[in-house]
């Protein structure tokens, strides 16, 4: 089995847009390889590490500040509740 994924194939497995996976990199709320300027590789195994970690962990809500405007690390947060919510959903189904 393939052991190195690319962007696309970890957007299908986490059932997310490519941006999204991008925004995860940006952040650093997702581990990845970088192989050149413009390649990104993540491992497997650690995606689904990654998942199984956050299946567990609870992610604060982001706080607004007084200009109620999200500061940068609150976007992450609410991109990985939706895809902890994909994934667990998607389990259930596969489960039944």
């Amino acid at each position: 089995m393939k052991e190195m994924l690319t962007v696309n194939e970890v957007a299908d497995m986490l059932g997310v847009a490519k941006s999204t996976v991008y925004q995860l990199i940006f952040y650093g709320r997702i581990p990845y390889y970088k192989m050149s300027k413009k390649c990104v590789r993540f491992k497997k195994s650690e995606i689904e590490k990654w998942l199984q970690a956050r299946h567990k962990e609870e992610c604060p809500r982001p706080k607004l500040s007084n200009s109620k405007q999200k500061t940068k690390a609150a976007v992450p947060a609410t991109i990985i509740d939706r895809i902890v919510e994909q994934v667990k959903e998607q389990v259930n189904r596969e489960v039944r």
